[in-house]
């Protein structure tokens, strides 16, 4: 499949952010939450050489959180402006295997 004309900007390196909401509003599309920073970083990048040009407007994420006493550290892509731009990207990740939730930020 090709990707969509949208989709064909220059993908930054993965960042953290402290609570991504100020820099990233609209949606998101987490593909994992894990115990680590650099084991998000990794599902991001993992993510974006499976997706090719797919993913190439977007900013890739890590956002911490806490849930039941534990850290996580979520993998999010940022950039979507709607629900139906998220929900879209999402088939197209589960069409390669890869989880993922459409999330508005």
């Amino acid at each position: 499949q090709h990707a969509a004309d949208g989709d064909m900007v220059a993908l930054s390196r993965p960042t953290p952010t402290d609570d991504g909401r100020a820099a990233d509003a609209g949606w998101h599309v987490q593909i994992g939450a894990v115990p680590t920073e650099d084991g998000a970083q990794a599902l991001l990048e993992n993510a974006r050489q499976s997706m090719g040009r797919v993913l190439a407007s977007l900013r890739p994420v890590t956002q911490e959180v806490e849930k039941d006493g534990t850290t996580l550290y979520r993998a999010r892509f940022a950039g979507l402006s709607d629900k139906e731009e998220a929900r879209a990207l999402c088939a197209k990740l589960q069409s390669k295997s890869i989880k993922c939730l459409a999330v508005p930020n």
